[in-house]
Formats: structure tokens, sequence, C-alpha cells
């Protein structure tokens, strides 16, 4: 039996495209694994190369604060983070800790419960934020978002356990913070009282004007019992460090929940209100690649139509928009200028027929875009059903032409999975791709009732239908709904 020879296998993963392409496909445990073989491979896992270490979590956890302040004074960990990932999770409630009496630890349990609430009152979070930023140079992405407060509801009893939370947007990220681990495994002793200390050898605050430092330290007593306090605190502490982010997320996932103050999102109307802020914050997030908001929109719906005032939209590719309470969908919440826009997202909206059809989809052929997902209420006018609207959509599928024409006004359990694959089986006479767009009301039935109601649906639409050329685009539908205009 030939053995490799081990210089040779080195030298592959010294070429910085192959090694990069190898270990974007390894889990982290087999990261962890080829990391002990030699030292040759622990150079390349703990490097930029590898996303071992490419995510650092922060929150009110004394174990998500620790190994924060662990990567950031590592010299050859820091520079591997790229992505912050901030749980907004506060005042955990006990009773929601599931399996917590048949812990055998639950002194720990209780203690972990009750640092949510020392946190929250005495800004741990910001503190560890503060000191540990400007100590990851590669940092690009940032993510607010709720996890232990999520994590809690999840029975932990038994091996096979979940180890991951599930991503709350399609094709989302998973994550797994080291409070979730240690909330998982319910073995771990008490953490010493001294764990914050590692925090005090981190570098301290560069202001040297005490009138500075005096104003945001009355800015961050005055906002730090809000639940959507994350957004204005790490932009005040990025524009200070000059942070250049590619990414910026606020994530608000949806029930349940054991936090007492669930983030339900952001309300940005105070600060798209300060043209001060706007000023101090807009150069610090010129270079974002990908933007994903949710919206807070209880009390003030009107900055989902000047959002994008706070935000600099010119080099966008990734724009995914959410609202917590339902919201009809109108042409003015995409106002801006997006003119490198390959992918819109929309989460929770009420989406109109008409509007799809006469805004919607043409502004998306003329911006050029190349995916729409959709995970929103189709709201039907004109006396349609959600069956007609789907039908109509199937009817514009581009690759619904390739398949025979069926004799069944609907589809079986095969042609629904060709269906979310996105091909249709053809059972129209004449040809649809021809049919004009306003004439959704004749479209002939293509799939029933039964098959339609949360379903997921993929197709491919051409833009000669709307009068912009030969463009695709790619029509993510996600569990669909509907309801009837009132």
């Amino acid at each position: 039996m030939n053995v490799p020879d081990p210089d040779k296998v080195i030298a592959v993963f010294r070429i910085p495209e192959c090694a990069k392409s190898i270990f974007k496909h390894l889990t982290r445990y087999s990261l962890k694994c080829l990391r002990l073989t030699c030292k040759d491979f622990d150079d390349l896992v703990v490097s930029p190369l590898s996303h071992l270490f490419s995510r650092v979590y922060i929150s009110f956890n004394r174990m998500d604060l620790w190994v924060l302040g662990w990567m950031s004074q590592h010299p050859r960990i820091a520079p591997c983070v790229e992505e912050l990932v901030w749980d907004v999770s506060m005042e955990i409630k006990r009773r929601a800790a599931i399996g917590a009496r048949h812990s055998k630890n639950p002194y720990d349990i209780g203690r972990i419960i009750r640092d949510y609430n020392i946190g929250w009152e005495e800004g741990m979070d910001l503190g560890g934020l503060y000191q540990t930023l400007p100590l990851f140079p590669r940092l690009k992405h940032i993510t607010i978002t709720e996890l232990m407060s999520r994590w809690m509801t999840i029975p932990h009893r038994c091996q096979s356990a979940t180890r991951q939370l599930p991503p709350t947007r399609p094709h989302g990220p998973c994550f797994e913070s080291p409070a979730m681990r240690q909330w998982r495994m319910l073995q771990m002793g008490p953490v010493e009282e001294n764990v914050y200390n590692y925090l005090d050898c981190c570098s301290r605050s560069c202001i040297q004007d005490p009138d500075a430092e005096a104003k945001l330290v009355a800015f961050l007593q005055a906002i730090r019992h809000d639940s959507d306090r994350a957004h204005l605190i790490f932009l005040k502490y990025g524009c200070r460090w000059d942070i250049q982010l590619q990414s910026y997320c606020i994530d608000a996932p949806p029930p349940p929940t054991s936090s007492r103050r669930p983030f339900n999102g952001m309300d940005l109307r105070a600060y798209l209100d300060s043209d001060e802020q706007k000023e101090m914050f807009l150069p610090h997030l010129r270079f974002l690649r990908k933007l994903s908001l949710s919206f807070d929109n209880t009390n003030d719906s009107s900055q989902l139509h000047d959002w994008h005032e706070g935000f600099y939209t010119g080099r966008l590719e990734t724009l995914q928009l959410r609202v917590y309470k339902q919201e009809h969908f109108l042409s003015s919440m995409l106002g801006a200028s997006f003119p490198c826009l390959r992918k819109l997202a929309l989460s929770n909206f009420a989406l109109e027929d008409c509007h799809l059809e006469d805004k919607l989809l043409p502004w998306c052929f003329e911006t050029k875009l190349h995916t729409l997902d959709l995970d929103v209420m189709f709201v039907t006018t004109r006396r349609l059903t959600g069956r007609d609207v789907m039908n109509w959509l199937i009817s514009k599928d581009v690759d619904r032409c390739k398949y025979p024409p069926s004799d069944s006004n609907s589809v079986n359990s095969s042609s629904r999975d060709s269906i979310q694959g996105g091909v249709v089986p053809d059972n129209h006479s004449g040809n649809d791709e021809t049919r004009a767009s306003g004439e959704m009301d004749n479209t002939e039935p293509t799939i029933s009732s039964t098959e339609l109601e949360g379903e997921s649906f993929n197709l491919r639409l051409s833009g000669a239908t709307w009068g912009w050329g030969s463009e695709l685009l790619h029509v993510n539908i996600h569990l669909f709904r509907w309801a009837e205009a009132e």
C-alpha cells in the first residue's frame, strides 16, 4: 500500500487557494483533529485560511465573555476573527429553562440565569465589547440576534441533543456559542468569579478628550436598558476604531423565547431623525456588501420607508428586510439606488398580487436582480385565490415548457417535488410564456389548494414577460400562505 508523502500533502495545503477551499468544507471538529496532527497543520488551521476561529460571541454570559477575552489576547487567533455575533438575550425567565430540575448541576443553571440579570444591570457586554473590539483587525461581519433565550427553551437531556440553533432565515447560518455549549453539557463546574479579570489586560480607551469620554458614558447609561441598544452601541464603537464592515445583520428571531424582554428588532426612528448620528455612522457603513435588517415596527412604521437614509446602499449585493409586525409591502421601501444588488429577501410582509405583478417584479428586472426570496403573506385582490396567484407564477416559469402536458388539473406528489425544484408539468394549452402579464385572472389551474398551502417553490422568470429582455430572475417562495384582501 502506497503511503502519501507527508511533505507533498503539506505542500498542497501551503497553496492558499487550495487550503482555503479544502478547509471551507470541513467541520469544526475535523479542523480541530487536523490541527492536532502536526505543527504544520496547526499553523495552517490557526490562520485566516480556516473558519475554526473566524467567529466570536459576546453576551451577558460569563463563558462567552471569557472566550471573547481569551481570543482577543491570542496573537495568532485574534487576526483570524472576521465575524462578531452579539447575543442580546436579557432578563431570562427561570421557569423557561426546560430540564433544569433534572440537571446534575442545578446550581450552575441558576447562576447562569442570574448572570443575565446581573450582566444586564452592569452592562458587562458593553465593557467586553469596548475592550476587545480594537483587537480584531480583520473584523468584517456583525450579527445582532438572540441565542440563549431561544436555546434555553430546547431540552438538552441526552448526548444526541441539538448542538446548534437552526437559522431564522432561509439559508442563514447556524450558531453555537460557548454559552450554548456550556448549557447543553450541563456537566461543567462553576465558572470562577474572576473570569472577567481576563478582560482587564485588554487595551483601554483611546479617547484623550475627557468631555468626549463623559458624553459616551452618558450615552451608554441612557440606553443600556433598551432591548435594541446593540445597534447604536456597536456603531459608536465601530466608528471609533474605524471598522469597515462588509456585512451587517440585525436578526430578530420569531418565538419561542425565554426572555422577559424579547428582541423584536431595531426601531431606527431616532437614528434616522438624527443628522449628527447619520453623518457620523454613514462613512463606517460605506463598504457594506450584505445588509440584513429586522424592524421593530410595533409603534412606528415610517422607518420602513426611509431606512435607506441611514445606510450606504451603493455597494450592497444582498439585502434582507424583515418586520416584526406584518406590514403591507410598498415600493417606497426600496426607494434608494441599488446598482450592485443581486439578492433581495422579504420576510413577514403582506404582498398584494397586483403589487407583485405591476411593481415588485418589474423593479427586480430593472435592477438586474438575480434572486428574490419571498417569505411573505400573499394578499389576493380582484376576486383571486392563492391558487390563482401561484398558478400564474408557475405559468411564467421558463422551465415548465420542458415537460410534457398532463391530463390532470393538479399535480401529484412526484410532480410537487418538481415544482419545488423549479419545474412544473405543462398542463396548459397554448404558450403561457407569451401571455401578457396583466392576465393573471385567466390563468388555468395547475396545482390544487391542498398541495399549495405551506409548500415552497423555486421558479425562474424571464424578463421578456415584463419587457426587460432575456434577464432571468430566480424566485424562491418559502412556505406559501395567502389571505384575501379586506
